[in-house]
C-alpha cells in the first residue's frame, strides 16, 4: 500500500509485518505501528471483540437445544445479530438461537461502529449419557434351534429401562420367536426412547435330506369338530427347519395326537 507514492509498513508487537494478525484471543490487546517512507509512525491499539458461546444441548424428548452468545470488548454497543442456516419459526437476530437441531450455524455480531465478528459454532445432539447404546444378537431359525431369540445390552441412558416388544412381551430379550419383524421400544428412567428393529429368519442352508436334521415341532392348540367345513378342524403351530417337505409328517402328528385323545375319551366312558 502507498499513501501520497510513499509507502509504508506494519509493524504488530508479535514482530509480525503482515496487513492482519493471526491467532489473537477474545480481548487481547492489540498494537499496530504504521511506519511511513519518511520515518513517521502512526500508532493503533484495540482490543479484539469476542463472542462467547453458551450451549444448551439437544434433548432427547425434544430433538432441539439452543445457543446463547454473550459478546465482549467491543468497541461500541452491538446493533445487530445474525444466525445461519435459518431455522423456520426461530428468530435469528437474538442474542439466543433456540430451538434448533444438532448442527453448525454461523453467527456475525456488529456493532454500531461497524465492527463485524463472525464465529462458527457447533450445537453437539446432546450429553453422551443420554444415549442409549443398544447391542441386539438376534438367533434366527435354524437346524439347531427350532425357534429363534433376540437378546439386547444397554449402555448409556439413564437406568432403569423398561421394554415393550410389539408381541407385548416386557421382558429385555424375547425367545421362542417364529420368523418375523420384530419391535422394542425402550425407555430409561427420564422418558427417553429408544427403538429398535430387528427380523428373525428361517436359516435355509439346512440339509432337509439329512436324518439327523430336527424335524419341525408342532403343538396342538384346539380342536373344533362342527366347525372348518362341518369336517371338523385342529389347529396347530409349527416352528422349526423344513417345514416346506413336512407335510407328511404334519399330518402323521397331527393325526396321531387325535387318535389318542379319540381313544383317551373312548376309555374313560367304558
Amino acid at each position: 500500500m502507498e499513501s501520497n507514492g510513499c509507502p509504508f509498513t506494519y509493524h504488530w508487537q508479535n514482530g509480525s509485518t503482515e496487513p492482519f494478525f493471526e491467532g489473537a484471543h477474545s480481548c487481547d490487546s492489540l498494537t499496530l505501528t504504521i511506519v511511513m517512507c519518511d520515518g513517521r509512525e502512526y500508532y493503533h491499539g484495540f482490543k479484539v471483540p469476542g463472542i462467547l458461546p453458551a450451549l444448551i444441548p439437544v434433548d432427547c424428548h425434544t430433538g432441539v437445544g439452543s445457543i446463547c452468545v454473550a459478546t465482549e470488548c467491543f468497541a461500541c454497543p452491538v446493533v445487530s445479530y445474525e444466525w445461519a442456516p435459518i431455522i423456520a419459526g426461530t428468530p435469528n437476530n437474538l442474542p439466543c438461537y433456540n430451538n434448533v437441531p444438532s448442527g453448525i450455524y454461523t453467527l456475525c455480531v456488529t456493532d454500531s461502529c461497524g465492527n463485524r465478528v463472525c464465529c462458527t459454532i457447533y450445537l453437539p445432539p446432546g450429553d453422551s449419557a443420554q444415549i442409549v447404546h443398544v447391542t441386539d444378537t438376534v438367533y434366527d431359525i435354524g437346524c439347531d434351534n427350532l425357534t429363534g431369540g433376540i437378546d439386547v445390552e444397554v449402555a448409556g441412558g439413564y437406568p432403569p429401562f423398561t421394554y415393550s416388544w410389539n408381541t407385548g412381551a416386557t421382558t429385555q430379550d424375547i425367545t421362542n420367536l417364529v420368523a418375523g419383524n420384530y419391535v422394542l421400544e425402550i425407555t430409561d428412567s427420564v422418558g427417553c426412547i429408544t427403538i429398535v428393529h430387528d427380523t428373525v429368519v428361517v436359516d435355509n442352508d439346512c440339509n432337509c435330506d439329512d436324518p439327523a436334521t430336527p424335524l419341525p415341532t408342532i403343538t396342538v392348540v384346539s380342536v373344533e369338530p362342527d366347525n372348518c367345513r362341518g369336517d371338523g378342524c385342529i389347529h396347530a403351530t409349527f416352528t422349526g427347519c423344513c417345514l416346506w417337505f413336512s407335510y407328511t409328517y404334519i399330518r402323521m402328528v397331527v393325526e396321531t395326537w387325535y387318535n389318542k385323545q379319540l381313544l383317551y375319551h373312548h376309555l374313560r366312558h367304558h
